[in-house]
């Protein structure tokens, strides 16, 4: 059974994005917010995982919490177009769920 992304720690959450990069169910494109207020995306998270992981880590590396994109947390159906697109504040890709990352 996978354990809820709340109960880690915010070193094992991003332990938990670097790995598995979605969340199941529901595709939702996994990343994590920063110290700082950053976003970073699942594969920067891969990608700088030893500088994140850092006891010493500077603010826009020191992981506090994840993050899953999903612009439709309302439960109303409704156009989605109109919601901003969060973009990693590494790379500047969008981070989006699993239907439309590239």
């Amino acid at each position: 059974m996978m354990q809820c992304m709340r109960d880690l720690t915010p070193v094992d959450a991003a332990k938990r994005v670097a790995k598995e990069r979605f969340a199941w169910p529901g595709g939702y494109a996994l990343g994590i917010i920063t110290a700082d207020n950053g976003v970073l995306c699942s594969a920067c998270v891969a990608d700088e995982l030893e500088l994140i992981i850092d006891p010493d880590a500077d603010d826009q590396w020191k992981p506090m919490t994840a993050y899953y994109a999903d612009a439709d947390d309302d439960g109303v159906e409704d156009d989605l177009d109109n919601y901003p697109v969060t973009y990693c504040d590494h790379c500047n890709r969008p981070i989006s769920d699993a239907t439309s990352q590239t």
